[in-house]
């Protein structure tokens, strides 16, 4: 299932994702991939959001072949002067943080290379990317393949108003980050928020657990509006334990 193009005038213009479905903001809010969708912040110059669907096909070999993961991170040319560069991050004590993970695409060398633009990440310290954040990809990823189903991924910035900078181009790194993940076949919802900072992960995914409500109060973000109300109220208002 991929995006529909519909032609207008002289330009090809994207009118739905399979990453939105159950989104209700204009399509033009986002920079479309074929493997999830951005809502990036130019300030910032790091997305405010990322949405992307999880299959279990997608982690799975394709006829026992897994892509490679290539570490060249590139500019997206739709955004080039608002982009991030290498040198923005070149000895910055910062990693670039994947919002989609590049872990999501074991069947599609193109769309695990797509993950690899500035549009996709952040400063993000070791401390959480390599730790806490890999620990919390991996157990949405271990869900989709317990329950043979799929999930819709939101990954996001907080900042705070003192938040810091790296490069020249004044990279936001922001003071948190955060992941919500819908299972729409078993109808549960997980939310979780970690500090980008040097504190250790404590080792339970359930210590950085939250409503959606709450994230969405920080971020000033609506998120799943297309869901029945009943269901999008429940589902925001409750923790449910992932681990």
């Amino acid at each position: 299932e991929s995006c529909f193009i519909e032609r207008n005038t002289s330009e090809q213009k994207v009118t739905t994702s399979p990453h939105l479905r159950f989104e209700a903001n204009p399509i033009d809010n986002f920079v479309i991939y074929e493997g999830f969708v951005v809502a990036f912040n130019k300030e910032q110059r790091v997305p405010n959001y990322t949405i992307h669907r999880i299959t279990p096909e997608q982690l799975q070999e394709n006829n026992g072949v897994r892509a490679k993961r290539s570490n060249y991170f590139r500019v997206d040319e739709r955004l080039r002067e608002y982009s991030a560069q290498r040198s923005d991050y070149y000895k910055s004590g910062y990693d670039r943080g994947h919002y989609v993970p590049a872990g999501d695409f074991v069947y599609s060398q193109e769309l695990k290379d797509e993950t690899f633009t500035y549009t996709n990440v952040s400063p993000q310290l070791k401390e959480l990317n390599r730790y806490g954040w890999k620990y919390l990809e991996a157990a949405i990823r271990k869900k989709v393949l317990i329950c043979n189903c799929p999930a819709y991924v939101v990954t996001g910035s907080l900042f705070e108003a003192d938040h810091k900078t790296i490069g020249e181009n004044q990279v936001g790194i922001p003071n948190q980050l955060y992941k919500i993940a819908f299972y729409p076949d078993s109808m549960k919802m997980y939310a979780f928020r970690m500090n980008n900072s040097t504190e250790e992960y404590s080792g339970s995914l359930q210590n950085y657990q939250l409503t959606v409500d709450e994230l969405e109060v920080l971020s000033q973000e609506d998120f799943f509006e297309k869901l029945e109300d009943a269901d999008e109220n429940r589902l925001e208002s409750e923790i449910q334990m992932i681990n």
